[in-house]
């Protein structure tokens, strides 16, 4: 059989000329070093004389939006029409599995448009969607590049080695014409930034990847369905490619794939007067950057008890942890995360700092500013005692008065009380885990609950590797400025994950 590869000099077309000769089909690469332009048409006649398939992979010269249109519109228009007078009887297509949807993409509507042409023309067809190529994450990388930092979108990719496109290629170019579209993808859906991340590692680079997900892809919009495969009903998904991500880097790179370190659990632990839905805004954010979190049903009734449950929570996670506490619950992950090294950092959001001896109460008058007492009131309970919530006319100004009024007034009818006893318990180690747990802290300038001077001081006490005081934000800083919080954890995230 003869099977001309048009662009067979480049990364596919060549291996895939060598893998047809290799199975003892006439093979003939053609490409403008062998004298073949398909922009102007120059030598399509001759080299297509005789061909029965044609594998169509030529690749633009520039990538800007009107000459990559022009080229594939140009290249395959003389495609189409050498073949049918050649009497061709399969015209092979290699695009992009979700070229169709970037449109603001240029290339991509460039494929798009070649895709067309091939498929509307007379003579039998394959179109053969390929995700991305592995060899081409390092320039995906570079292109990225700013000083120290390479910045990367989180979006998810299925990406795939050339070598095993070029050997769907040989399977689909001897077959059957499909008159229709299949996709090729690799083995592993993995997110673009930690692509970058493994590549770096594995060719020894010092850069920093940060997750950029503003920087798209080529300059576009993308989502998770942008780039894998699957998407599409009308399209039959094959996967041909068997190569792993880690084993190619170690191909290409030598020794093993650095592959980054599993990325922690986010628990997430309220505090007095909250309750675990005033995570929400700040785990839809965690959700965007694929970090899983769990938002914990704090008890409130003691510190020990309290501290002692949010242990059985961390001892059913498999893997590293990172606590986040808010207001009283400061005081509690203080406690749970003492000699805990499943715990990898800490995050006060507006919480106490305690060392051993110290309550919340006592931490929350050791500086002024707090108008908290005026604002509660005290409720019997049955085991002894009294248990605290804010009255719910003041629990706007006191407790969310950057929260819109509305949502502040659900927040104070879902409120969690907590016991007398729980904000008196003084903290029992004589470690407290901030002492040995790296930790960061993010609060407002306008806490009524707790005076902002109290959260510089913890800040400073634990030695903060990374402090947001936002201005003008209240003591519910989840709620209202759940991004602060968001990137203050991914902050701690980033630093024990390197």
């Amino acid at each position: 059989m003869k099977i001309v590869v048009i662009g067979g000099t480049g990364l596919i077309g060549g291996n895939l000329v060598e893998r047809l000769r290799q199975a003892g089909h006439e093979a003939v690469p053609a490409s403008p070093s062998t004298g073949v332009d398909t922009i102007t048409g120059a030598g399509l006649a001759e080299v297509l004389r005789g061909a029965d398939v044609v594998v169509d992979i030529p690749n633009s010269p520039s990538f800007d939006d009107a000459p990559v249109l022009e080229f594939f519109q140009t290249s395959t228009r003389n495609i189409v029409e050498a073949a049918t007078a050649a009497g061709v009887r399969h015209h092979v297509v290699l695009s992009i599995v979700g070229a169709d949807r970037m449109p603001d993409i240029g290339y991509m509507r460039a494929k798009v448009a070649q895709e067309q042409i091939a498929s509307a023309g007379p003579n039998p067809f394959s179109i053969v969607r390929a995700t991305q190529f592995f060899e081409f994450i390092p320039a995906l990388a570079e292109g990225g590049a700013d000083g120290d930092v390479i910045r990367l979108s989180s979006v998810l990719m299925q990406p795939i080695a050339a070598d095993d496109v070029s050997a769907a290629l040989a399977v689909v170019a001897t077959g059957e014409p499909l008159n229709g579209v299949i996709e090729l993808a690799g083995p592993e859906p993995l997110r673009l930034a930690e692509l970058g991340t493994r590549v770096l590692a594995a060719k020894g680079d010092p850069r920093t990847v940060v997750v950029a997900d503003e920087t798209g892809y080529f300059g576009g919009t993308v989502t998770d369905e942008s780039l894998t495969p699957g998407n599409d009903p009308r399209v039959t998904v094959q996967q041909y490619g068997p190569t792993r991500f880690a084993d190619w880097l170690a191909a290409s790179f030598g020794g093993t794939d650095a592959a980054p370190k599993p990325k922690p659990t986010v628990v997430l632990v309220h505090g007095a007067f909250a309750e675990s839905a005033s995570w929400n805004g700040v785990i839809r954010i965690l959700h965007e950057n694929g970090i899983t979190s769990v938002a914990v049903a704090n008890p409130l009734r003691s510190l020990a008890g309290d501290a002692a449950y949010l242990r059985d929570v961390i001892a059913g996670i498999d893997g590293p942890v990172v606590l986040a506490g808010h207001s009283y619950a400061g005081m509690v992950i203080t406690e749970a995360a003492a000699g805990n090294d499943s715990v990898t950092a800490l995050v006060y959001a507006a919480g106490f700092v305690p060392k051993q001896g110290e309550s919340a109460f006592d931490l929350s008058t050791s500086a002024p500013g707090s108008t908290l007492g005026d604002a509660l009131v005290a409720y019997p309970v049955s085991s002894g005692g009294d248990e605290f919530a804010i009255r719910r006319d003041l629990f706007h100004h006191q407790f969310a008065a950057d929260v819109p009024a509305q949502e502040a007034g659900l927040m104070a009818a879902t409120q969690r009380p907590v016991t007398q006893a729980a904000l008196s318990d003084s903290l029992v180690t004589d470690a407290p885990a901030w002492t040995t747990t790296p930790a960061w802290f993010v609060f407002g300038d306008q806490d009524l609950n707790i005076p902002v001077a109290v959260h510089r001081a913890g800040a400073e006490r634990a030695a903060s590797r990374g402090t947001r005081e936002v201005a003008g934000a209240s003591h519910a800083i989840g709620v209202s400025q759940p991004e602060a919080v968001a990137a203050t954890i991914l902050d701690a995230i980033a630093a024990v994950s390197e």
